[in-house]
């Protein structure tokens, strides 16, 4: 009985091992990816029209980051636009998010925001605006087909402030909206903001805002 525990711990420690080093080669070679930035074009909205325009828009939580893979586009390169004549890949991650609160769309226990960036074998795509990881909270607008209008429309949370974008605080003002520091926000966020300072807004006000402009 005694050899066949040690057997099983040494097997069990060895599968430990395997994995941590398979993880840490896979981290390392992410690390090592060079990295662009986004290339996708999105339409100049007011926060007031981005609001009309999405079909969904949530509070909620990432739960999931799927894998990247390429989705084909179909273009035209020829005078006659309904004319298709190529395609374009683009590459995109789907990222699940639980729901906490639905205020636009059809209330689901979770949504699936499809990024456009992600991990390829070769490099690194990053999206428009903010990479959303795991456990992330945030304020998400989407389309139909669950695509967001890029920097526009990702608002990350970070403790219970949302972080805002220039469009939006221009059509919210000041009344409400408070200037922070970098360094008092969590690391994940941290790492993709080049600025010292940022402009956020309690959560709970930000959601009330965009409510108050649905009803």
């Amino acid at each position: 009985m005694k050899r066949l525990l040690l057997y099983f711990g040494i097997v069990l420690a060895l599968a430990v091992l395997i994995f941590a080093g398979i993880k840490y080669a896979k981290h390392k070679r992410v690390k090592e990816l060079p990295v662009y930035d986004s290339v996708t074009i999105y339409p100049d909205l007011e926060f007031d029209e981005l609001v009309n325009m999405a079909d969904t828009i949530v509070y909620g939580k990432v739960v999931k980051v799927g894998k990247s893979y390429y989705e084909n586009i179909p273009v035209s390169i020829t005078e006659k636009a309904s004319e298709v004549s190529g395609q374009l890949k683009n590459l995109v991650t789907p990222i699940e998010i639980e729901v906490k609160t639905s205020l636009k769309g059809n209330e689901r226990r979770s949504i699936t925001y499809i990024e456009e960036g992600g991990i390829a074998d070769t490099y690194i795509q990053k999206p428009s605006g903010y990479s959303l990881d795991k456990n992330r909270e945030v304020v998400i607008f989407l389309n139909e087909k669950g695509y967001s209008w890029g920097e526009l429309s990702v608002f990350p949370i970070s403790g219970e402030k949302v972080i805002l974008n220039e469009t939006a605080c221009e059509y919210l003002g000041n009344s409400l909206i408070m200037s922070d520091d970098v360094s008092k926000i969590d690391r994940g966020l941290k790492e993709q903001i080049n600025d010292q300072e940022i402009r956020v807004m309690d959560k709970n006000d930000f959601i009330a805002a965009i409510e108050e402009l649905l009803n």
